[in-house]
Parts: C-alpha cells; sequence; structure tokens
C-alpha cells in the first residue's frame, strides 16, 4: 500500500501538525504524516495492523540516529510484529530527516520527553482514544522512554521494553571498560585474535572514565562498537544486518545528507549532557510491566546495566532476558527470538 502522504491538519495549541484527522484502519496500513513541536518538525511512520488497536511506540538510539534507518535494519522482525500490530516509528527532533529550527545549545532530555508526550496526544487523536499503547525504546530510546514514563502520565501505555539501554551512563563507561578487560583477558587467554584485543585492552585502560567527559564517554562508546565487531569477526556473536542503504535512501523518504548533518550535529552539542544522565533513581517509580531484552555480548550496554536496571524496576511484573549470540542489537541478532519474547509480553499484557 502507498505512503499516504496528506498534510493538513494542525492540533493547534498543543503545536502538533498531522496529515488529517481521520483514522486509518486496517490490517496493512501504511500511514506517514509530521509532529510539530516547539519549532521541530518530526517525520511519523505508522505501519502495520491498526485495526488491532495495538500500537508498538519505537524510540530510536542515538540521541540523533533515525527510526527510519531502525525501522529497515530490523524489518524482519518489525514486518512480523506488523502483521499482529501497528508500529509507530518517528525520527526524533534533530535526528534523522527530522526538520525545523534545531538549536543544538538548548537540546536537552526533558525537550525529547515533551516531543514524546505530544506524539502520544496526536497517536490518540488520530486512531483514537481506545488504542493501546506499549512503549518501546532501543539505546538512547531506553533513556527517552524512562525518563519520560518516570515524568509523566505512564499509565497510557500497557507495557514498556527496553532494548539494551541506558539508565546511567557513567556507570556505563565504567561497566564497558571493566568489561572489554574482562572478556578480553579471556580471548587472550584462548589465544583468539591475541593482538587485537590487547590493543583495545590498552587503549581503553588509557581513557579516563572517572567523572568523564563528553568525549571521554564517546571514546569508550566507540571502543564498545569495535569490541563487539571483533566478536563478530570471531564469530562468536550472529551478524548484526547491514545497513539497508539502497532500501533506504531509493525506496523511502530518508535523506543520507540530513541524517549525517543531524547525527554529527546532536552527537556533538549533546554529548557532555549524555555523559552526566543518571536516572537510576527514578527507576522504582516506573510500575507498568517490563520487559527488558538484552545482548548477552554488548559492550555498548553491557549486562551489568541490565541487571540493575532490573532490580530497580517498581513493576511487579518484569522480566529479564539475555540474548546470548546478540551484541547491542538482538533485534537484529536474533531477530526470532526477539519477535517471540515481545509478542508474549504484548499478548499478555494487551
Amino acid at each position: 500500500m502507498p505512503l499516504n502522504y496528506n498534510y493538513l491538519v494542525c492540533l493547534g495549541i498543543l503545536a502538533l501538525l498531522s496529515c488529517e484527522q481521520t483514522n486509518p484502519s486496517g490490517p496493512a496500513v501504511k500511514d506517514h504524516f509530521f509532529l510539530e513541536n516547539q519549532q521541530a518538525t518530526m517525520p511519523i511512520f505508522v505501519e502495520g495492523n491498526t485495526a488491532s488497536k495495538v500500537f508498538l511506540l519505537f524510540l530510536h538510539g542515538g540521541p540523533g540516529f533515525s527510526g527510519i534507518v531502525d525501522n529497515e535494519n530490523s524489518r524482519h522482525v518489525f514486518n512480523q510484529l506488523e502483521q499482529r500490530y501497528a508500529m509507530v516509528y518517528y525520527d526524533q527532533r534533530c535526528a534523522g530527516i527530522s526538520q525545523g529550527r534545531c538549536d543544538y545549545n538548548q537540546l536537552s532530555l526533558a525537550q525529547y520527553v515533551d516531543d514524546l508526550d505530544k506524539l502520544v496526544v496526536l497517536l490518540k487523536a488520530r486512531y483514537g482514544d481506545d488504542i493501546r499503547l506499549f512503549l518501546m525504546g532501543h539505546s538512547w530510546g531506553g533513556t527517552l522512554g524512562i525518563a519520560y514514563l518516570t515524568t509523566r502520565n505512564q499509565a497510557q501505555f500497557r507495557g514498556w521494553i527496553e532494548i539494551d539501554g541506558g539508565h546511567d551512563v557513567p556507570q556505563i563507561i565504567i561497566e564497558t571498560r571493566q568489561m572489554i578487560n574482562q572478556v578480553g583477558a579471556e580471548q587472550i587467554r584462548q589465544g583468539r585474535s591475541v593482538s587485537r584485543w590487547q590493543q583495545l585492552i590498552t587503549r581503553v585502560n588509557a581513557v579516563n572514565v572517572t567523572n568523564a567527559t563528553g568525549d571521554q564517554t564517546l571514546d569508550i562508546n566507540k571502543l564498545a562498537g569495535e569490541a563487539v565487531d571483533q566478536l563478530l569477526t570471531d564469530g562468536l556473536i550472529d551478524k548484526e544486518l547491514p545497513l539497508t542503504t539502497r532500501q533506504i535512501v531509493f525506496f523511502s523518504p530518508f535523506s543520507l545528507f540530513a541524517f549525517q548533518q543531524n547525527n554529527e550535529q546532536t552527537v556533538t552539542a549533546f554529548k557532555d549532557k549524555l555523559a552526566r544522565i543518571n536516572l537510576t533513581p527514578d527507576l522504582p517509580k516506573i510500575k507498568i510491566p517490563t520487559l527488558l531484552v538484552w545482548g548477552n555480548q554488548d559492550f555498548i550496554v553491557p549486562p551489568a546495566i541490565a541487571r540493575q536496571a532490573f532490580s530497580q524496576y517498581g513493576s511487579s511484573q518484569k522480566e529479564l532476558l539475555f540474548f546470548a549470540r546478540s551484541g547491542h542489537y538482538p533485534q537484529e541478532s536474533e531477530p526470532e527470538l526477539f519477535r517471540e519474547a515481545v509478542q508474549r509480553f504484548v499478548e499478555q499484557n494487551r
């Protein structure tokens, strides 16, 4: 079904721009509209079975990445989920192909939360107050989801699905350095890629992780990605799906130039704020059903962070799943296991 490009209606006092105030319902909908809030224009894509009245709102990583790219990279698993439910993808402000005025110096977690709050209002206005929402956040999207659920009305959501998210950035980089040292030492003991792991250990130990700056946080993040890549090279975790550049560039509204510009500038502007984010004290406030899905070989947000989050969440119904052969993207490395876990959780709580 072709994308529905109608740019007509504004929900005035909330500064929300949607395509039109209709209710596109069906088993295979592809709907596209926009959210306008505080001078930013963010593209929204709703795909799948809107007739189910169950909507999974996906928060992409970054900050500065793209919901469109995540959607395409995880197409195999998301296609299957869309047969049962509606999936909502959007590019956050100053990310992907979002437009409008982007004041990088004024970016804040609170502003991202406000955008998400307006999106929830917009979805209900467009599809009906009776839709059942689930929030799903990957990486930075996990940070944003936690911030939203602990400061706004979490009862609007039937459940929270966190995928390798990050609630405590200062602790993340400490755990990342420790994991590179531990895993690296074991790989060296087994005689696997010895010189490479020796190099990674030397480099990570040279970075200060106490009261780290934004640049130091990004340095650790880069080394974490290299460690995941090394495990992929050595065949110890399943391959993450490649960036589907041809599909994204030629068969979607995606602009590679806009994405690169937004990503680089957002990361540069937000890095020092990101380095200080610690939402641990707020985790007990989250009472809705919670599912944590984590790659057991994730150096970017190590498993220790998942265990800490799980222990602190206030929900009486919570589950933590580790995927043995996944790094930072379990939805891509082990898509069938991911689909089964998400589907089971949604069916239990819809």
